[in-house]
């Protein structure tokens, strides 16, 4: 449960959430709504810095979309599939997701494949850019105060 204040709003760790949106783009006439499931974790595998102590882990779904630029051919597709076939095949195709998930999560936590995913999808030069301006100050450029605090502390992060 997220505890918000006036001034502060404080998100715990390891719990997953979910949440609806709905964005629009007036120069581009784009306009979207969706859902999206997240995380926030202990971050083991930051491309960024091996300082990192937290991170996002997000999948965001569109539900609707009006515009030009991207099709829905796919996700049509796959709503008639799941519209045509029985009850029991749809929840048989939901279970054996969760059950490949939870093979693939154990497999890449087991082989340490998760760092070097991570490694393999870097773009040096920018990695290098944003770790000098995170280093920038001896790493003080705000992180580590916020880190110290006692909002932090609240948390359960340390």
């Amino acid at each position: 449960k997220m505890i918000v204040n006036i001034t502060h709003v404080m998100i715990p760790r390891n719990i997953p959430f979910t949440f609806s949106w709905a964005r629009g783009n007036r120069a581009t006439g784009e306009d979207e709504t969706g859902m999206s499931h997240g995380n926030w974790m202990s971050n083991k595998f930051s491309s960024i810095s091996d300082r990192a102590v937290i991170g996002l882990a997000e999948k965001s779904h569109t539900v609707s979309y009006k515009g030009n630029h991207w099709h829905t051919r796919s996700a049509d597709r796959a709503r008639s599939i799941v519209k045509h076939r029985s009850g029991d095949a749809n929840r048989h195709a939901s279970k054996m997701r969760e059950i490949r998930d939870a093979a693939v999560v154990g497999y890449v936590s087991m082989t340490s494949l998760g760092a070097m995913l991570v490694e393999a999808g870097q773009d040096v030069v920018n990695v290098k850019k944003v770790r000098a301006y995170a280093a920038a100050e001896n790493g003080k450029r705000g992180l580590v105060d916020v880190v110290n605090s006692s909002r932090w502390q609240m948390l359960g992060a340390l």
